[in-house]
């Protein structure tokens, strides 16, 4: 028998089905919530986009967007800081609350301008990660098309998430961990967030 040595390896389905494991839509979306506060946010705005054509008892959400006005994430970081699943770049945080966007929709973008102090430049970099594009791959044979740009001048830093594509919209069977909580929906989010 000869001495080898082998790498460990993960599937896409530990971001598309086990970090997407949230009780319900509500507690997902908090936990992105959540992320903002604990990076330093003071300020994040929340877009709900309705489908005003809709007939169904309540509005069809099309996508929702959060948007802080946090440190943001500079290029030369990008990759261990939102690519890396259990990062462990914020101290008491688990690296994965990011996914939690996959559990309400099929799409998640992330879009953020960070600084980096160490060059005094700004980027603007943004992703999009498909839940299906994770469905029976291997996480390093996946690649995901990013935009990337530096900046020329200061501008202000910010971090948003949209999530687009939303599940219940996709498939009428998809599991209620999946359906957007009522939370969402008219004036029951400033309420639910208090």
């Amino acid at each position: 028998m000869s001495a080898t040595s082998r790498k460990l390896n993960t599937n896409g389905r530990v971001v598309s089905e086990i970090l997407t494991n949230y009780r319900d839509t509500f507690r997902a979306f908090t936990e992105l919530i959540n992320n903002s506060i604990q990076e330093g946010s003071t300020e994040i705005k929340i877009n709900i986009n309705v489908n005003k054509n809709s007939s169904t008892l309540y509005p069809v959400i099309d996508s929702i967007e959060l948007l802080d006005n946090g440190n943001g994430v500079h290029i030369s970081e990008f990759d261990n800081r939102v690519l890396e699943i259990g990062t462990t770049v914020k101290p008491g945080g688990h690296g994965i609350g990011r996914f939690s966007a996959l559990q309400i929709g099929e799409c998640m973008t992330i879009e953020t301008v960070g600084q980096d102090n160490s060059k005094s430049n700004y980027s603007k970099v943004s992703v999009e990660i498909k839940h299906s594009a994770l469905k029976n791959k291997t996480l390093t044979d996946i690649n995901f098309p990013t935009n990337e740009k530096l900046l020329d001048k200061p501008t202000n830093t910010y971090y948003k998430i949209i999530i687009s594509d939303l599940h219940q919209n996709r498939n009428p069977d998809v599991p209620k961990s999946n359906r957007l909580s009522e939370a969402f929906y008219g004036d029951n989010l400033p309420n639910a967030l208090a």
